[in-house]
């Protein structure tokens, strides 16, 4: 029988639901008699919610009376009775007599505080996603204009960070290169002379002194 109640918060296919005394809310996957339920849960009883809510409008006439004695009782649904498609139901632990409509209604109220608190959090965390895809949105374009950048912004970039007369003398160098280019030298043929050998002047002054004596 265990496999006849599922974990889900919401029954599916328009199935009943039944609230846990902890207020947790269970989903019936098809039709199951309470004798079932007892089976799985032993020293528990189901009520049926609706009772509750006709309950807590007596209740509301007869206020001093709910004051004085505690609230109305309510009945357990028998073992034979099959909690029916679309139905909500309570799963109470037995105590010493009958359970009050007050008792019940708390369990009713915790599963309701539960499933407010799960929808405030797929809300807040749907809500910071949408603003992650926000912020995404807007980095991308900012990102492709800069990737994207033109040759003429990259120029003027690198024109901002030259140091002042960068040009001129960049024109006077580009002029010193044509210049030097220009000049083309004349080849000619290098023609090799024989240069008479000179006398060293000891020996001149040697030969000056033999024709003398001759």
């Amino acid at each position: 029988m265990g496999n006849l109640v599922s974990g889900a918060a919401a029954a599916s296919g328009g199935g009943g639901k039944l609230v846990m005394a902890d207020g947790s809310v269970r989903a019936l996957s098809e039709p199951v008699s309470v004798a079932e339920l007892m089976m799985d849960h032993p020293r528990h009883f189901v009520v049926d919610a609706r009772v509750l809510k006709a309950l807590a409008r007596r209740e509301r006439h007869h206020h001093q009376q709910q004051q004085q004695g505690g609230g109305a009782k309510v009945a357990p649904l028998p073992a034979d009775h099959v909690l029916g498609a679309g139905g909500v139901y309570v799963l109470l632990p037995a105590t010493r007599g009958k359970v009050s409509a007050e008792e019940a209604r708390r369990a009713l109220s915790a599963a309701r505080s539960r499933s407010m608190r799960g929808l405030r959090r797929q809300l807040s965390s749907s809500k910071k996603s949408q603003q992650a895809e926000a912020a995404a949105a807007q980095e991308s374009p900012q990102q492709e204009a800069t990737a994207e950048s033109s040759p003429e912004d990259e120029d003027d970039a690198e024109a901002a960070a030259r140091p002042e007369g960068f040009e001129e003398h960049r024109l006077a160098f580009l002029s010193r290169e044509l210049s030097c280019k220009g000049w083309k030298p004349s080849l000619r043929t290098i023609e090799e002379r024989d240069l008479p050998k000179k006398t060293p002047p000891q020996l001149a002054l040697l030969l000056v002194k033999l024709h003398c004596l001759l």
